[in-house]
């Protein structure tokens, strides 16, 4: 995380008189504080989140006349339907109507949109299938705030339309009758989709006489709360902690499904957020987001395996197409690194991951960004903001190069010509460059409290965790400690992750900082004492441990991308530690990767220049084992789509992975890059 500073919060005189009252640790009541949880009530209801705490449903604007309806069409014997959206959220809001429904008596009809057939949103194919099948009623979860024409179409096909969408609404409203979170200072934390629809369910099982609640549907509703990432303050937080209890206590089948493929034990919400959540979102993101409903909708175990596998496959797919158009999206952003804004494309790239990747690209490089997949004429693409630059405003500004777009001020979506992207990418950058101001500078980070390694325990742990979950508007406390030492600095994940363990001379303790392989790099340049910030939370493999889940890290007094960039330093770096830089033992696990990336090596011998040529970026590739190899008995060759050798895996690489492919493991490879050309002699980079 590059920030322009660490901001270390005071004390608070409050927390003292809290602490005592409560029996609580004086941090964990100093971050209560913070929170606005300043008297003795408030920390308990905070501390002991209640679903009886929740507030009324019936005071959501919209929410009574919603539920006269729909408890008339069950009276009536009326078909209802319900079209969510294709996220988790969506997914999750789209169970608990059905499932809430199907309790009190009905039976209803339920609508998914495809990413590709049917577009984001609740559309006129939709409608028109649904009204075919007789439905009467139609709830739209997620999705229809803005819908004004489908909508439209709806009502004259015979539905009375009900819309529970937390989405920012347009200047003109459909006419339906509208469920939607109260907005602005004093309203509360929004609720999501999946909060929508509990609350609804809530209010229609009160309206009907049955008990408010259901089992299973505070899970489902969990689901969606945490991967939407809504602030877990007030109801937010009430529902994904009842939620997170009852996925320990009862599990909804298809959730435990899940779990279990997962490898999960027992679910909290980083599983939700990190390992659940994109499994649910896979199939959507890559076109039928069906089977993540049905998983949740059924109650059979023997149904539930192969539908929470195969979103487990789908999963995994998703994150292979994912690394291989990041990887792309990657090299044309360092190509152009200077530039104030990113505007990536790429033929071929999967359409419903785009956004991921702009997001990606971001965070990264904390810019503007918009990457766009491209298939025939025509381009659709996705964009992610950083703070102070609206996203809504400049592709307003840019909108006579594209065809279409939508969105808000972070995220927005677009469809451009083939042909103009050039121009887009242009006006969009100076775009960027004309506001740098207001978004450029570096965010400051704020630590919660200071601490010695010593302090960090268990003890600690535990009592800072009474206070989640946590999520967007409840972080997780960040603590600092100061000139510690890192030593045993090691690379896992593919060598993506910085794995290391500190001391200040009293404690040792291990850290993990995802995605910092290159401090690696720093400390290993440096060997100085460093400053980490960090989030302690027990070690997930060993719970009895705790170890440090590194956000930042400082070398104070140096700047560490002058460091990096120091041709001279790296050199006369390279030379004092070769044997850490050439020890073919780094590397550890990277036959168990789901996906690398290598250059292939001996590529200028025998006529292989020729068959580079030819090579374009995605067309497959074989990997071939040589156990006779003379040079090397761990030789892996690659070959071209018609057979014609390319070169070899570099020999560590072909060391890790030879004994896996002789026991049987096989590798899908393909093209990433061919560089070079010109007075260079080529080479190519692989997947």
């Amino acid at each position: 995380m590059a920030v322009a500073n660490w901001i270390v919060e005071p004390k608070d005189a409050e927390a003292v008189a809290l602490a005592a009252a409560l029996d609580l640790h004086p941090l964990a009541a100093s971050l209560l504080c913070r929170r606005g949880v300043t008297t003795v009530e408030a920390a308990r209801r905070f501390l002991h989140p209640n679903l009886d705490d929740l507030a009324d449903p019936l005071a959501l604007p919209g929410m009574d006349r919603a539920v006269e309806r729909v408890a008339a069409a069950l009276a009536a014997g009326q078909h209802i339907a319900v079209h969510g959206d294709y996220d988790v959220d969506g997914i999750s809001a789209t169970a608990i109507l059905v499932r809430g429904l199907q309790a009190l008596g009905g039976d209803p009809r339920w609508y998914l949109p495809h990413r590709f057939h049917d577009g984001y949103g609740l559309g006129l194919r939709a409608v028109e299938a649904l009204a075919a099948q007789g439905a009467q009623v139609l709830i739209a979860a997620d999705c229809g705030i803005t819908a004004t024409e489908s909508v439209g179409r709806a009502r004259a096909l015979g539905c009375d339309v009900l819309i529970l969408d937390h989405h920012v609404p347009g200047a003109e409203r459909p006419e339906a009758t509208i469920v939607a979170p109260p907005r602005g200072i004093g309203a509360g934390a929004p609720l999501c989709a999946a909060g929508l629809a509990f609350a609804f369910v809530r209010a229609l099982r009160r309206r009907l006489g049955a008990t408010p609640s259901q089992p299973g549907l505070v899970s489902l509703a969990a689901l969606g709360t945490i991967a939407d990432v809504v602030p877990l303050l007030d109801d937010n937080r009430r529902l994904a902690a009842a939620g997170l209890t009852e996925m320990h206590e009862a599990p909804l089948v298809g959730i435990r499904a899940l779990a279990d493929v997962a490898g999960i034990a027992a679910v909290d919400a980083w599983h939700v957020g990190w390992q659940l959540g994109p499994r649910l979102n896979a199939p959507g993101r890559l076109g039928d987001p069906s089977p993540a409903l049905r998983l949740l909708l059924t109650d059979d175990a023997q149904e539930a395996r192969p539908l929470a596998d195969l979103l487990d496959a789908t999963n995994r797919e998703r994150q292979a197409v994912l690394g291989r158009v990041l990887a792309e999206a990657l090299i044309q952003a360092e190509e152009d690194a200077r530039a104030p804004a990113f505007v990536v494309a790429g033929e071929g790239w999967h359409p419903g991951l785009v956004g991921l990747v702009a997001g990606r690209l971001a965070e990264r490089y904390r810019r503007p960004a918009v990457a766009i997949a491209l298939d025939g004429d025509v381009g659709r693409g996705s964009a992610r903001s950083v703070e102070g630059f609206d996203l809504t405003e400049a592709l307003g500004a840019c909108a006579h190069h594209l065809l279409a777009f939508g969105g808000h001020a972070m995220a927005a979506g677009l469809s451009v010509m083939r042909e103009a992207v050039p121009e887009f990418r242009r006006a969009f950058q100076e775009r960027a460059a004309a506001g740098a101001e207001a978004w450029a500078m570096l965010p400051s980070l704020r630590i919660d409290a200071e601490v010695r390694l010593s302090e960090v325990t268990p003890s600690l742990v535990d009592a800072l965790e009474r206070l989640g979950p946590f999520g967007a508007g409840n972080p997780e406390p960040l603590l600092a400690s100061r000139g510690v030492r890192a030593v045993n600095r090691r690379l896992v994940g593919g060598g993506q992750h910085l794995r290391m363990d500190v001391t200040d001379g009293e404690a040792l303790v291990e850290a993990i900082g995802f995605a910092m392989a290159a401090r690696g790099e720093l400390l290993l340049f440096t060997e100085a004492p460093i400053d980490l910030a960090f989030v302690p939370e027990r070690d997930r493999l060993a719970p009895d441990r705790v170890r440090l889940r590194v956000q930042a890290l400082k070398v104070p007094g140096m700047d560490p991308e002058s460091i990096l960039t120091d041709t001279g330093a790296l050199l006369d770096r390279l030379f004092q530690h070769a044997a850490e830089y050439l020890d073919e033992t780094r590397g550890d696990g990277i036959e168990e990767a789901a996906a690398l990336y290598t250059k292939v090596v001996g590529v200028t011998f025998a006529g292989r220049q020729e068959a580079l040529a030819a090579l374009r970026p995605g067309d497959p590739l074989r990997l071939v084992r040589e156990p006779a190899n003379v040079h090397d008995p761990h030789a892996v060759g690659v070959l071209a789509p018609d057979g014609r050798q390319l070169g070899y895996l570099r020999a560590p690489l072909a060391g890790r992975l030879s004994p896996s492919i002789d026991a049987g493991a096989r590798y899908r490879a393909t093209v990433l890059a061919v560089t070079g050309g010109g007075d260079r002699s080529l080479g190519v980079n692989i997947f």
